[in-house]
């Protein structure tokens, strides 16, 4: 899988987690007292997660990209 498949398959995720954080259900479950994890997350916090790391891989895959546009002049 490229970078560039990699931060499309980010986005995607990033897009289904986003329409799923104000379904009914998972805000029960969310907001159930059975509701835990080891870390204190919260879902929105992998939202947060996935969009930074598909930004950094973005970023810097564009940047190698330049830098070897640089390089073959």
């Amino acid at each position: 899988m490229s970078i560039s498949e990699l931060v499309t398959f980010l986005n995607g995720v990033s897009y289904i987690l986003d329409s799923v954080q104000d379904s009914p259900e998972l805000k029960r479950l969310i907001e159930s007292r059975y509701y835990s994890t080891s870390n204190n997350l919260v879902f929105a916090d992998i939202l947060l997660v996935i969009e930074e790391v598909s930004k950094g891989l973005a970023q810097a895959n564009k940047f190698e990209l330049d830098q070897k546009l640089l390089l073959e002049e």
